[in-house]
């Protein structure tokens, strides 16, 4: 649950910040500021990929080959269930309603920034698959680059929406920590039969994509791709 707790405590730096004293980065540092976290994103998402691989030559292969398997499965699924959707349509919401407070600062859409921020800040996949990590193995880095973004991102949107930003935090802390507590109860089953390493790869190629994401590399749907969680132990306890 650590990881819940500094994920929650960037969005209230970052929003008391901006409340105490307004100003936003320039369009420079905002741009550097994204490359940094995005590097800090993909290193985290390979060392957890690095410590859940492990093994001789033959298991090594035998687990990538299971990663592999389990990422296109979940993506396929993902796919079919149309996971990215509401996603896309929060940020398309999200984009109307910045749009709108830069012509007229005073247009209704300002009423509706803690909402708008609550489900961006909640969808967010970095958000899912830290605290799925953090409830596993207390792996909370991740969660940490998260509280970063948010309390940035938090600059810009108590300037939009006002000081009801901050209260995205509760939301936000329920959300994850039901995820981590979730993680955290099935930790033991998977411990018990050797499958947590195949959840942690699984989660860390996700963790290094929305990375890969972070800096424009490539157009990635992440959210698609999060059955593979679900997948790749399967596979594991089978393939014995």
């Amino acid at each position: 649950m650590l990881g819940v707790y500094l994920n929650t405590l960037g969005i209230f730096i970052g929003s008391a910040f901006a409340i105490v004293g307004p100003r936003q980065f320039s369009m420079s540092a905002q741009t550097r500021l994204k490359a940094l976290i995005g590097l800090f994103t993909i290193y985290f998402g390979l060392k957890l990929v690095w410590v859940s691989i492990n093994g001789s030559f033959w298991q090594t292969a035998k687990q990538l080959s299971i990663l592999l398997i389990a990422m296109s499965l979940g993506n396929l699924c993902g796919r079919m269930m149309r996971l990215h959707a509401p996603g896309k349509k929060i940020g398309a919401e999200a984009r109307e309603a910045m749009q709108a407070l830069a012509v007229d600062p005073k247009s209704s859409m300002r009423k509706r920034g803690f909402h708008i921020c609550t489900a961006l800040f909640c969808v967010n996949p970095l958000g899912w698959a830290g605290a799925i990590q953090s409830g596993l193995t207390n792996y909370y880095e991740p969660l940490v680059v998260k509280g970063v973004i948010d309390g940035l991102a938090c600059l810009g949107f108590v300037f939009l929406f006002g000081w009801p930003v901050i209260l995205t935090m509760v939301p936000v802390f329920l959300v994850e920590g039901m995820l981590a507590l979730s993680a955290h109860q099935m930790e033991p089953w998977l411990h018990n039969h050797a499958l947590l390493d195949s959840v942690g790869a699984v989660n860390g190629f996700l963790i290094f994509t929305i990375g890969i994401l972070m800096l424009n590399v490539r157009k990635v749907e992440v959210v698609d791709y999060f059955p593979s969680l679900a997948i790749a132990p399967l596979i594991t306890y089978f393939w014995k």
